[in-house]
């Protein structure tokens, strides 16, 4: 309950109603999920999820526009003690673990997904991305430096990041294309 959460639920809101396309990722996925499906859809965990995890894909997710051609599996890393939930009518879930059954989720049919891993991270920004995190990881229990060594570009979120990009761009042209 903190007033620039309550700035950003209005703006989140408010944008969804424009139609305007989202993308959140970890803190972004629960804070879209928390603006359009009610705050009690985040929780903090029990335990901390940290490291490289095999999401399972949904059948939603097959023909998704972010989340779609990507096979029944992906890896990608994921560090978070929140998360959101999986049980809402308004969330169509395209991806989890057995830890998270909530990875990557879409709001109805809008063009907004949260994705509560990290696809931005690649092995080029490792070094940097996780050194500047590393006593975060180390209290939450991870090795930085096993982590570093085990980065590997995660070509599906990669992937999802792009498709995101031409969403945005597409969404730009019909909308300029109807002024």
């Amino acid at each position: 309950d903190v007033p620039f959460i309550h700035r950003e639920h209005d703006f989140i809101r408010a944008a969804a109603d424009a139609g305007t396309p989202m993308l959140g990722l970890c803190f972004g996925s629960q804070i879209l999920a928390s603006a359009l499906c009610g705050r009690d859809q985040v929780f903090r965990r029990s335990t901390c999820e940290v490291g490289y995890a095999r999401l399972a894909m949904s059948g939603s997710a097959a023909s998704d526009p972010l989340a779609g051609g990507f096979g029944g599996e992906i890896g990608m890393f994921v560090w978070h003690n929140d998360e959101v939930r999986d049980q809402h009518p308004d969330m169509v879930i395209l991806a989890a673990t057995p830890e998270c059954p909530n990875h990557i989720w879409r709001f109805r049919d809008a063009p907004i997904w949260g994705i509560q891993g990290h696809p931005e991270l690649t092995q080029a920004n490792a070094r940097d991305w996780i050194g500047n995190a590393a006593d975060a990881l180390r209290k939450d229990g991870a090795d930085p430096d096993q982590l570093i060594l085990e980065t590997e570009d995660s070509r599906a979120g990669l992937g999802m990041l792009r498709n995101f990009a031409r969403i945005c761009r597409e969404t730009a042209q019909s909308t300029n294309k109807g002024e």
